[in-house]
């Protein structure tokens, strides 16, 4: 975070070229989700029946153990879109944001195909962000040694629908890199770096889910042409992931303190939270690889056990986004609303790294000073008016 009296040359008003400038015409579309609360088993659910190309085995009826809520992965999500609009220059209108029960498994999967690959064309920048369990299923067809697949768990697991596997999100990995689709991929799960949230102990929850007792039939290759499908990593798809395969994800603490002074607890996944940091910092520009590096030395110096991973072909010299790392850019730091008094609200707060006594300079246009006078949050600040920049 920004020392007292940091210089931060950025504009103040809406007119900014904000990190990873995209290609002209380009459009920016991200679909977050966020899972705190999970149905309930026994709660009705439109989802039992097995993913598309996987054959459920007699055991399918088997009915799941039940698991713990989690209490960060709303605010992660919450964080991120605000990260999105703010740092990265995303409209509102351009993100769907799934939060608890909104998140059921026919859902995820809808909105990823509609909202990032039908709706974009080549060129194009889609990110898909999820936090929530993850968890594991038995492929009884997989080649792979544990014949384990990786999950996302979706909010109506409880009430019998199936975890979303890591070869059905692979499929639509593959058909947005296809289509030419600048595809970024977030995940603050366990497991994640194959694709959970638990239990309170002194580290915070762990999202944690045991396997799915329900196995399925999946085989690894193309029944058509007997090889194996190509890794999205290596079409270009970029993926960040909180933990490697066998870690878990913890869940953290942050202290934020509201617009009237008060501190409070708000409870974040630890990834998503180093990650938030690194995106408040001037050197946020960086590439994939240069950005998991930090997040990996940030939960290395808090004791976090979990190993953050990145991947993707050009993971070394493309940014966020898909862009080239290192372009450089502004800030953007929009103005909410004034007062008579001479009080200005500024949109930014914390998710942009700003403190008490910075000094903004807009850049272009009428030269313009503010100092900052509170951080109120993670997302708004209170500054007054200084005058024209000398």
């Amino acid at each position: 975070m920004l020392t007292r009296r940091t210089l931060l040359r950025v504009p103040v008003f809406s007119y900014f070229l904000p990190f990873g400038r995209p290609a002209s015409g380009a459009t920016r579309r991200a679909l977050l989700v966020g899972i705190n609360e999970y149905v309930a088993a026994g709660q009705s659910s439109s989802d039992e029946e097995p993913a598309a190309g996987a054959h459920a085995t007699a055991s399918a009826k088997i009915q799941r153990s039940g698991f713990n809520n989690l209490d960060g992965a709303v605010n992660d999500a919450k964080l991120m879109n605000e990260l999105l609009k703010v740092r990265f220059g995303f409209s509102s209108s351009n993100v769907v944001f799934l939060r608890d029960r909104q998140a059921t498994r026919s859902r995820i999967l809808q909105e990823f195909q509609k909202h990032l690959i039908d709706a974009a064309a080549a060129g194009d920048v889609s990110l898909f962000y999820y936090a929530g369990h993850g968890s594991q299923v038995k492929n009884l067809a997989s080649e792979e040694a544990d014949q384990l697949d990786e999950t996302l768990v979706p909010a109506d697991a409880l009430a019998g629908a199936r975890d979303i596997r890591d070869k059905e999100m692979a499929s639509l990995y593959r058909a947005a890199a296809k289509k030419g689709i600048l595809l970024t991929v977030v995940l603050d799960s366990c497991h994640s770096g194959g694709m959970s949230r638990g239990v309170w102990n002194q580290s915070g929850k762990t999202r944690y889910v045991p396997p799915d007792p329900r196995p399925v039939s999946d085989p690894d290759r193309d029944p058509a042409t007997g090889k194996k499908p190509p890794d999205a990593a290596s079409m270009g798809v970029l993926f960040l992931k909180a933990a490697r395969e066998d870690q878990p994800s913890r869940e953290t603490v942050i202290i934020e303190r509201g617009a009237n002074g008060v501190a409070t607890e708000v409870k974040h996944g630890a990834f998503t939270a180093a990650l938030a940091r690194v995106f408040q910092s001037p050197m946020a520009d960086q590439s994939v690889e240069q950005i998991c590096e930090r997040v990996q030395a940030m939960l290395a110096s808090e004791g976090q056990v979990q190993v953050p991973i990145c991947a993707g072909r050009n993971r070394a010299r493309l940014g966020l986004l898909g862009q080239p790392a290192g372009l450089g850019a502004s800030i953007a730091v929009p103005v909410l609303d004034t007062s008579n008094e001479g009080r200005i609200r500024l949109r930014g707060g914390y998710a942009l790294g700003l403190a008490t006594g910075c000094t903004l300079i807009r850049t272009s246009g009428q030269p313009v000073r503010l100092e900052l006078t509170r951080v109120e949050s993670w997302r708004s600040v209170q500054a007054r008016y200084l005058g024209g920049a000398s």
